[in-house]
């Protein structure tokens, strides 16, 4: 992934590449950096969206792996909406192939499958029958990226890393002034720390909220929370961040993270009397969810589930995954993939459909009701007459129906 050195170096650069200086065809990968920054985007786009659970093979369970299949899906998802190198066609062969790159550089292994007696070959292949797990390179940095002298003492400081993904989202002027405000000093990281989180929360204090749509929503992922139902919450909030675009989606990815980082005790102290956690939502929670009709406890309690799930909040919802998975399995297998509706979460009908459906719905929920009422065993002969004789009162027309004459 990126060093920091690199995210450092291009602060100077940030005011050249600003949208309105971009000429007609402009590809991400022709900035400064431009390679090593789409590298670090698909990594990270992977990391956050494959799904990583416990998955059997060959009557063998293995833990926390993804299939090859949805790693090509979603690092090809991934190009296609950025347009990193334009309107160019990208074929899924090429996907595979980063996969390869990524595989050959350790961000990932293939999980040790024996075939015959043999371990496979360690090359990527783009099948739902191959399993990957990812790993952790200590030199992956060097790997990926190139030396730069700015800031080496801190090449791996991960609060860094995620305060300068951030800054791209800055007007240009002020990630300028900033860079300008960096101490000479190489061992001053507690002061560049200062200034970026300085900058940032001042600009996010100030902008609209990233979640400004659909307010009932929130509403009601905060009412699951407060009810313990977090599960549920959290595949609410996977499928309202799907309805963001993607830039927003990208910044408050970015942003989330940061808060996520910034949030860990152990990290640099923002103030001296309060603890980390607290000042990260204090300073970010309007730039979140600035909601009238949602209370001050409520708007705490669901900022503070986003920053502590960030991890999970931008992957596909279990169910929304599986729809898309049955449809891709019946078109492999030459069925129509629309004959499966999946899951339906609601219909729009017309007026017409809707009264005769509210009718015969209620009918026959009636007639089950009688039904319950007649052959309810527990009840004496004396309840059962009373109670049938309120709902011929009520309903005689079901009462009919459904003893006759």
């Amino acid at each position: 992934m990126a060093t920091v050195q690199e995210k450092a170096a291009a602060l100077n650069l940030s005011a050249l590449h600003s949208p309105a200086h971009r000429p007609p065809g402009f590809s991400v990968a022709q900035k400064p950096f431009g390679a090593t920054y789409v590298w670090s985007s698909i990594i990270n786009t992977l990391q956050t969206q494959v799904e990583v659970k416990k998955r059997r093979h060959r009557l063998k369970r293995h833990n926390d792996c993804f299939v090859g299949s949805e790693a090509v899906d979603v690092i090809f998802s991934h190009l296609i909406q950025n347009k990193y190198f334009g309107d160019v066609d990208i074929p899924r062969a090429k996907v595979v192939r980063v996969c390869q790159a990524l595989m050959d550089y350790k961000v990932f292994e293939a999980v040790p499958t024996k075939v015959f007696g043999k371990d496979k070959k360690p090359t990527f292949e783009d099948s739902s029958c191959s399993l990957y797990r990812f790993t952790t390179i200590p030199n992956q940095d060097s790997q990926l990226g190139k030396e730069n002298k700015l800031y080496s003492p801190a090449r791996e400081d991960e609060w860094l890393s995620a305060a300068i993904d951030c800054l791209e989202y800055l007007p240009d002027q002020m990630v300028v002034e900033i860079s300008r405000s960096f101490p000479e000093q190489p061992d001053r990281t507690d002061l560049v720390k200062e200034l970026l989180f300085d900058a940032i929360g001042r600009y996010y204090s100030s902008r609209e909220p990233l979640l400004n749509h659909l307010s009932d929503v929130h509403n009601g992922i905060a009412e699951l929370l407060v009810n313990g139902k977090t599960e549920i919450a959290l595949e609410a909030t996977q499928l309202l961040l799907k309805l963001l675009d993607f830039q927003n989606r990208e910044e408050f990815r970015r942003l989330l993270y940061f808060m996520a980082v910034a949030a860990n005790p152990s990290e640099f102290k923002l103030q001296k009397e309060s603890d980390n956690r607290m000042v990260v939502k204090r300073i970010f929670s309007k730039a979140i969810v600035d909601n009238k009709n949602l209370s001050k406890g409520k708007t705490d309690l669901l900022v503070l589930f986003l920053m502590d799930h960030q991890k999970d909040v931008f992957k596909i919802p279990g169910t929304l995954h599986k729809i898309v998975s049955v449809k891709l399995m019946a078109i492999q297998n030459g069925r129509d993939p629309n004959r499966d509706a999946g899951y339906i979460y609601c219909q729009r009908i017309d007026q017409r459909d809707y009264s005769n459906n509210t009718e015969k719905t209620t009918k026959d929920e009636l007639l089950n009701l009688l039904k319950t009422l007649d052959e309810d065993s527990k009840l004496s002969a004396k309840e059962k007459k009373k109670l049938l004789g309120q709902f011929y009162k009520c309903h005689p027309d079901i009462f009919i129906e459904h003893f006759g004459d």
